[in-house]
């Protein structure tokens, strides 16, 4: 086991601390160990005690103990949520090829969905107490099976819209174009909307959707805009790779970035 807190034996050295995990009978159980540090890269802090390492080199170390045990599953209770970005980055690579290398399944604990996205073949997302979805990773972000999954995964919104039924099936209408949201339709006049910010973009002038730019904000390359859509008192956020000027313009949505849920079930989440 990986945890949180590292739990390093305090009274020993990084070396000590690995070569004590070793299987019983491992020859040259030194060598093994510094082996095991130089594949998390802290091989250089082998004769140092914990305390006397940073946090991304104890988790280093952490997991060349747990490793070396040579377990059949390997399980990691939030081992980056106490480490800053940069740790964070370095060590889900290492963490990835490491496990890979070593060739155990691991079971991995997080609120972060970068570990998801990064690290996971396979999530389980948990909520309220049960496994609520199973899949992929691509398989949540592509189909969220509830708002709190939407929201984890990264989607905008949860407005709520109404409902437009033509015969049997539902539809909504924005800016007077109709679309059909992933998700079951939800069975009243009332629906929780979310979408992927890369849904709601900027649209050539003669075409898209009449929309007014309230404002645009900076973040990490790009810039969220926010759309009101004239007549309706529906705000969207979409992304652009460019600052948009307040004002009249046009917007695309995407149909296949839209997700919408049963009003109940967006206001337990």
């Amino acid at each position: 086991m990986v945890f949180q807190d590292f739990a390093l034996w305090p009274h020993l050295s990084c070396l000590e601390n690995v070569a004590l995990a070793l299987p019983a009978g491992t020859a040259k159980r030194n060598d093994a160990a510094k082996a095991l540090l130089a594949r998390l890269r802290v091989e250089h802090v082998a004769h140092r005690r914990p305390a006397e390492l940073s946090g991304g080199q104890q988790q280093r170390v952490g997991i060349a103990r747990a490793l070396a045990s040579r377990p059949r599953l390997l399980l990691l209770d939030e081992p980056l949520s106490s480490l800053d970005l940069e740790s964070r980055e370095m060590l889900r690579e290492e963490l990835r090829e490491s496990v890979r290398a070593a060739g155990i399944a691991a079971i991995l604990v997080s609120h972060d969905p970068e570990d998801c996205w990064k690290l996971a073949d396979q999530v389980a997302v948990l909520e309220a107490g049960v496994i609520r979805q199973h899949g992929t990773p691509i398989d949540l972000w592509r189909s969220p099976a509830s708002p709190y999954i939407a929201r984890f995964t990264g989607a905008l919104g949860g407005v709520c819209v109404s409902v437009r039924r033509e015969g049997e099936q539902a539809r909504l209408v924005l800016g007077g174009r109709a679309f059909t949201p992933r998700g079951p339709a939800p069975r009243g006049t009332q629906a929780r909307l979310f979408w992927r910010g890369e849904a709601v973009r900027l649209a050539p002038a003669e075409s898209g959707i009449p929309a007014e730019a309230l404002s645009a904000s900076f973040e990490a390359g790009r810039f969220l805009v926010r759309w009101r859509l004239p007549g309706e008192g529906l705000v969207l956020s979409g992304y652009c790779q460019l600052p948009v000027s307040p004002g009249l313009h046009r917007i695309a949505i995407d149909e296949a970035g839209l997700f919408w849920f049963e009003t109940q079930a967006a206001e337990a989440s």
